[in-house]
Parts: C-alpha cells; sequence; structure tokens
C-alpha cells in the first residue's frame, strides 16, 4: 500500500519537479527564465513527456525505501503495541496476587 500510493503521489506532483528543477538549474536559465514560461516552452517542446521525463528513475530510486520505511514503521509499531499488552498483562498479575 505504502508503495501505491507513494507511486500515485509521484505520478500526480511529478510535472511540479520537473518544472521547479528546470527554473533552478542556472545552465537553462535563459530557457527557462519563469514559471509559466517553463510550463509553456516544455509543453511546446515536449509536449507531456516534457513534464514526466525522469519519472522511471525517480521511482526506481524512491520506491524501495519508501517500502522499507512502511515495513520497518509496522513492526515497530507491532513491537510497542505487543510490549504495552504485556506490560499491561504482568501489571494485572502484581495485582490480582
Amino acid at each position: 500500500m505504502s508503495i501505491t500510493s507513494k507511486l500515485a503521489a509521484l505520478s500526480v506532483t511529478y510535472p511540479y519537479q520537473v518544472v521547479r528543477s528546470r527554473i533552478q538549474n542556472d545552465a537553462q536559465a535563459a530557457m527557462f527564465p519563469t514559471i509559466p514560461a517553463t510550463i509553456k516552452r516544455t509543453w511546446a517542446l515536449e509536449g507531456t513527456r516534457g513534464f514526466f521525463r525522469g519519472l522511471g528513475t525517480n521511482l526506481v530510486r524512491v520506491l524501495p525505501g519508501t517500502g522499507i520505511t512502511f515495513v520497518v514503521y509496522e513492526n515497530i509499531a507491532w513491537l510497542l503495541r505487543t510490549t504495552a499488552k504485556e506490560r499491561e498483562r504482568r501489571a494485572q498479575l502484581l495485582n490480582d496476587v
């Protein structure tokens, strides 16, 4: 589920990342001076594909970490819940004695 949600989020927000990186690139400052100019030029020269350039590489880089983070989080949450229940059980046994 974590990887699926990250995939959806990256697919929706990736065009913003492309525009942002093109504006921040000093070598392309004359070609992409403003946000509207960057959007227009990218659309005119490359179409929809231009806004998703590099998405596959980014997914390969980001998705494994996202999956690992989710697994670690779930395991730690399970461990904490289990430990809390065990402490509660032990406290109840001590109170009953």
